[in-house]
C-alpha cells in the first residue's frame, strides 16, 4: 500500500476537520468522553500512575505496542495516551451490544482472527497514512508476563508497510486488578503504566518475505517492551 507523498498530517482531534459523513468524524467526541471516563475511574479505583508520558510523540504515524496480561490493559492505555489512538480489538469484544457500540463509536479496530486479520491490517494502514496512533498487543491474546514473550507478526507487518515508529509500553498490576477469567475489576488494586523510548524497527517491506527475519524483529520488539521496569 503506497504511502502519501509529503509530510503526514497529525491525527485529527477535532471531528469538524473531517469530511461531513466520514465515520471518524462522529467518533471524535465519543473518544474524548470515553478517555475522560476511563481516566477518572482508573485514577479513583486503581490509583492509575502514568510514567514517562513525555516520551509519547504527539503527531505522526505511531504504533503503540504493549504487554497484555489483563483485559484492563486497553483501558489503561487509552487513559494514559495523550493523543487519540485506535486500538486493535479481538472479535469477541464486539459480541456484546453495549461494548460493541462503545468500541465502534470511538474508532476502535475490529480484528477477525478467524480470517487472519487482513481487513484490520488494511484499516490500520489507512489510519497510519493519516497520522494516527494505533495500539496493538503483539502477543495477540492475553499472556502473563511470566509465561514468556511469544509474539505474532502483525505489528512487524504494519511497521514495515507503513514506516511508522514504535512506542513500547508496559502495564503493571493490571493482572491483579483484573485477573484472567474475571469479568469485574477489583477496586483498590493499584495499576501503573510506563512508556519507553520510541524507536524505528529494523525491517523493510522486502524483509517480510523472510519468516526468520520477521520472527527476529518481532522478538526484539517484545524484548524492548519487557525491558521497561
Amino acid at each position: 500500500m503506497p504511502l502519501p507523498a509529503g509530510p503526514i498530517p497529525p491525527p485529527t482531534w477535532d471531528p469538524s476537520g473531517l469530511p461531513l459523513f466520514h465515520p471518524w468524524r462522529r467518533s471524535g467526541r465519543a473518544y474524548r468522553q470515553l478517555r475522560l471516563g476511563l481516566r477518572g475511574y482508573l485514577r479513583t479505583a486503581h490509583q492509575l500512575f502514568i510514567e514517562d508520558e513525555d516520551l509519547v510523540p504527539l503527531a505522526g504515524p505511531l504504533l503503540v505496542a504493549g504487554n497484555h496480561p489483563s483485559l484492563l490493559d486497553p483501558p489503561c492505555l487509552l487513559a494514559a495516551l495523550p493523543r487519540r489512538t485506535a486500538v486493535l480489538a479481538a472479535e469477541w469484544t464486539f459480541s456484546y451490544p453495549v461494548l460493541r457500540r462503545i468500541m465502534r463509536g470511538t474508532g476502535m479496530i475490529f480484528v477477525d482472527r478467524q480470517k487472519g486479520g487482513a481487513t484490520a491490517l488494511r484499516q490500520a494502514l489507512r489510519m497510519l497514512e493519516q497520522g494516527w496512533a494505533i495500539g496493538i498487543y503483539p502477543a495477540g491474546t492475553l499472556v502473563a508476563d511470566s509465561e514468556g514473550r511469544a509474539v505474532k507478526e502483525g505489528l512487524v507487518q504494519m511497521a514495515a508497510l507503513s514506516g511508522a515508529s514504535i512506542l513500547p509500553v508496559r502495564t503493571f498490576g493490571t493482572d491483579v486488578a483484573l485477573p484472567y477469567g474475571k469479568t469485574l475489576p477489583r477496586p483498590g488494586r493499584a495499576v501503573r503504566i510506563r512508556f519507553g523510548p520510541v524507536f524505528q524497527p529494523d525491517i523493510t517491506r522486502g524483509d517480510l518475505k523472510d519468516p526468520e527475519r520477521v520472527a527476529t524483529v518481532s522478538q526484539a520488539i517484545m524484548d524492548r517492551i519487557y525491558a521497561i521496569e
